[in-house]
């Protein structure tokens, strides 16, 4: 009897290990212990003409949710390094520019191209924590931002 429940243990332990195993493959940056808020409607996507727009009426903040190192390799003018990943790194930066962010200026995300999800999660981690207006996110990132010709910088950024 003991030897039967020690077999069974054993087996849902495994499993166990198995799944987390699993789950960190799928998801390597892992899960955050507290739900977030969604932003819910209040992000719009925009094309690289009118975030310029916005950029050059000099109400907007511009927020880079690319990682640390894409941004210190290429970045828009003016951008500040929130990158999206990891939780823990973003949440860092959200609070070092708190004062910015939750200035009555406008946000606008980019990352590094159209298929780029990091923007999202920004946008979504920033509307979590309170933000209240919409946030922008430039369709395409950097990338939709250099074939329209809008100039970027390279090398040096922090």
């Amino acid at each position: 009897m003991i030897g039967k429940t020690l077999k069974e243990s054993a087996v849902i332990i495994a499993s166990c290990a198995a799944l987390g195993l699993l789950l960190n493959i799928v998801n390597p940056d892992g899960f955050e212990p507290v739900p977030k808020k969604s932003a819910g409607g209040r992000v719009v996507q925009i094309s690289p003409r009118e975030a310029r727009i916005k950029l050059d009426s000099a109400g907007t903040v511009l927020l880079d949710a690319s990682s640390r190192g894409e941004f210190a390799s290429r970045r828009i003018r003016g951008a500040i390094s929130v990158p999206s990943r990891p939780a823990g790194e973003s949440y860092a930066a959200i609070s070092d520019n708190r004062g910015q962010i939750n200035s009555d200026r406008e946000l606008v995300i980019y990352c590094g191209s159209g298929s780029c999800g990091l923007s999202m999660e920004l946008a979504e981690k920033i509307g979590g924590m309170g933000y209240s207006r919409h946030i922008y996110i430039i369709k395409g990132g950097i990338e939709a931002w250099t074939a329209e010709g809008f100039p970027v910088e390279t090398g040096g950024g922090k």
